[in-house]
């Protein structure tokens, strides 16, 4: 599940994401990492987090025939 929702997330937004919660990378070493700024850094792990919210809001949802998470 967490592999499909992953795809969900642009590039830049998934290294972000992994770095931060799969590697516990602080923002700084993300963004050194990355070659961002640290608000950059947050702004994808924001993105991100708001595409996963919509999926934590779709999974109390009756899923239809043809209904994605991404």
């Amino acid at each position: 599940m967490l592999k499909h929702l992953l795809t969900c997330l642009s590039q830049r937004e998934r290294e972000a994401f992994v770095l931060a919660y799969g590697q516990n990378f602080t923002h700084s070493q993300a963004a050194e990492y990355m070659g961002l700024s640290r608000g950059n850094i947050y702004t994808l792990l924001k993105r991100a987090n708001k595409k996963f919210s919509g999926y934590r809001q779709f999974v109390g949802q009756k899923q239809t025939k043809g209904e994605g998470v991404c």
